[in-house]
């Protein structure tokens, strides 16, 4: 299989306003061959927007569209995957390569041990969000592309997890168990569809908005003074390295640090 990045691209990107996401988009554009279509998904409309024209005044030979989705709502979920697949089933054999990130993830109730955590529709809406959403999107992903042989269009995943997938932390309740849930979803994806290419990645400790929340919110928060923090371009770049060397096995997950 040839670079990823040397081929013409459909890539989709959760989360994609803000943050880590953003610069994936940023840093991917970067890398893809030209004429590649970057979809972006976020909650916030304006932001896309706003996204959307940063990128086409830096990167003329991409093409770049968005779809605004509240992923805690499963009305919204379900339009988003029946818009994608109305947009794009006939646009296809434009390309040879399709990647889904799936970056898009909240918190939680991190300043919350698990004993206080007795609101149902709290956690009903966390989990709508941070898994549900996430299984819906690999499987609209990979019914889009199936009516294409493998043979001429290469498909991947990549799911963009944490340190807290395996790693208890206190009152990370709820954002410990869909990072794990999420990896383990992707395994199983990974063997009933063992062409595609499937990937956990754990970007490490990032300066983000989410640190911040951390910082103010987490009841663990003075633990956080002592981390290494990361820009986001720094860990980026680093996934962009695996990609690009593409020797990992399927569903496997990989830290930034175990790669230094």
């Amino acid at each position: 299989m040839s670079s990823l990045f040397l081929k013409r691209s459909l890539i989709f990107v959760t989360g994609s306003s803000r943050g880590f996401g953003k610069e994936i988009v940023q840093q991917f554009a970067k890398k893809f061959s030209e004429s590649s279509c970057f979809v972006l998904i976020s909650r916030s409309s304006e932001a896309l927007k706003e996204s959307c024209d940063t990128l086409k005044e830096s990167f003329l030979l991409h093409e770049f569209t968005s779809y605004a989705c509240d992923l805690s709502k499963t009305a919204d979920v379900s339009a988003l995957c029946e818009n994608i697949s109305k947009d794009f089933s006939g646009k296809l054999s434009q390309y040879k390569s399709a990647l889904l990130v799936q970056n898009a993830g909240t918190l939680g109730q991190i300043e919350k041990s698990a004993v206080d955590l007795d609101d149902i529709g709290a956690l009903q809406e966390y989990m709508c969000t941070n898994i549900s959403s996430y299984i819906l999107l690999n499987s609209a992903f990979l019914k889009l592309l199936k009516p294409v042989d493998y043979a001429e269009l290469d498909r991947w995943i990549i799911n963009i997890s944490s340190i807290c997938a395996t790693v208890p932390m206190a009152s990370q309740t709820e954002y410990a168990s869909i990072k794990a849930a999420r990896e383990m979803a992707l395994r199983v994806l990974q063997i009933e569809n063992p062409k595609v290419r499937t990937l956990s990645y754990s970007p490490g400790p990032l300066e983000t908005d989410m640190s911040d929340e951390l910082r103010s919110k987490w009841t663990q928060k003075e633990a956080t003074k002592s981390w290494n923090y990361l820009t986001c371009e720094q860990s980026v770049n680093k996934l962009v390295v695996i990609l690009e060397e593409n020797k990992f096995e399927g569903a496997c997950r990989i830290d930034y640090f175990d790669r230094n």
